[in-house]
């Protein structure tokens, strides 16, 4: 399969991330997702740096078995403390959800003290 035709992954470590995969198809309609909710060990926010990533890899792993081409976190815990790491370890392109929502935020309150939870 040309990795044009690829579906893109999507990973939360529950349903949560459902929202992030309504998003990803509004914005790229001619693509086709894929999406993994990890919801039999969720929370992640509840457990060690080393079991978010241990778990954080089964699941991008099992991504990659099916073929996608990138994969978008859409866990928080997941964007907040492990995805460098794992964007350093894939060959696809591998983006989080902390960062341009900081952005966007930062962006539209110049100025004003903002908080993400």
């Amino acid at each position: 399969m040309e990795q044009r035709e690829q579906p893109i992954g999507v990973f939360d470590s529950g349903l949560g991330g459902i929202s992030v995969l309504r998003a990803c198809t509004a914005l790229l309609p001619q693509e086709d997702f894929l999406f993994f909710g990890d919801s039999a060990n969720a929370p992640y926010g509840e457990k060690s740096l080393a079991q978010v990533r241990r778990l954080t890899i089964a699941a991008v792993d099992r991504l990659l078995a099916q073929g996608v081409k990138a994969v978008v976190v859409a866990c928080g815990t997941v964007s907040a403390t492990a995805l460098p790491q794992l964007q350093a370890e894939q060959d696809i392109p591998v983006f989080g959800v902390v960062e341009p929502t900081a952005r966007q935020a930062a962006e539209e309150t110049r100025n004003q003290k903002i908080g993400l939870i």
